[in-house]
């Protein structure tokens, strides 16, 4: 029984609710008193502890002399309770993840750390995904040689098509792949060519020239590098650079 009650508790009763319910479900319809003396709920608290659970929608009370009180279904009104929770966990899964969220990318800590390194493809393009979706300017996707469009096909399955999107390429890329990018990404604004002799690493993504992903590897075998420039950064440039000669 202690199990019985401590699950209906899990469901959002209280112990004397609890105790008062298990006891009407083993007596059926019955006084006030009776379930008082069933349960080891106190007399002087059994009606107020009645009426939370009728507006609970976990019993009934008849509207007759003396007063009786009955259960509902146990199945049906448990079924109700676990979705009810689970209306209200996702409620406040919703409020919490887009507050703490936004903490979280706010944070000193974050924006402290230099580097991280993402260990597989996985971790690299959900880091990717992950952080995307705070971009408010613009996204650049930097290639220094001839793109791997197995590579590019993941890119568009994480990148979002909420802020302009930039491509840059050190050389020259078949049309097919031009062609890919505009059919991928419709809304991106540009795709040029141009000469970087500062862009040492494969595929770096830069999310509003803050937040970048350096991409390595092939497409099976792919890791990443995040890391962060903090926004009270003067020389973002210089930082930018002198990142790139730590790691390579």
């Amino acid at each position: 029984m202690e199990k019985v009650i401590a699950n209906l508790q899990k469901l959002g009763l209280t112990e004397y609710e609890a105790k008062a319910y298990l006891a009407l479900v083993q007596v059926g319809t019955t006084d006030a008193k009776s379930i008082s003396k069933k349960s080891g709920v106190p007399y002087s608290t059994i009606h107020h502890v009645l009426n939370s659970l009728e507006t609970k929608d976990w019993i009934q009370i008849s509207k007759t002399r003396p007063t009786q009180y009955f259960t509902k279904d146990p199945k049906l009104v448990v079924e109700k309770a676990v979705q009810r929770q689970k209306e209200d966990l996702n409620e406040i899964k919703r409020t919490l993840n887009g507050e703490l969220q936004e903490m979280y990318r706010r944070s000193p800590r974050v924006q402290s750390q230099s580097f991280w390194f993402l260990k597989d493809k996985e971790m690299t393009l959900e880091k990717i995904r992950e952080r995307a979706v705070y971009a408010k300017k613009e996204i650049m996707v930097m290639y220094e040689t001839y793109p791997n469009k197995l590579i590019l096909e993941e890119l568009s399955k994480v990148l979002p098509r909420s802020v302009p999107i930039y491509f840059i390429f050190q050389d020259n890329v078949p049309e097919s792949i031009i062609e890919f990018l505009c059919k991928e990404f419709p809304n991106s604004h540009g795709i040029r060519f141009e000469r970087n002799e500062n862009m040492n690493p494969e595929l770096v993504v830069m999310i509003d020239h803050r937040e970048h992903i350096i991409l390595e590897g092939t497409q099976n075998r792919l890791f990443g590098i995040w890391y962060t420039i903090p926004e009270d950064e003067e020389h973002e440039k210089e930082y930018f650079n002198a990142i790139l000669e730590n790691l390579w």
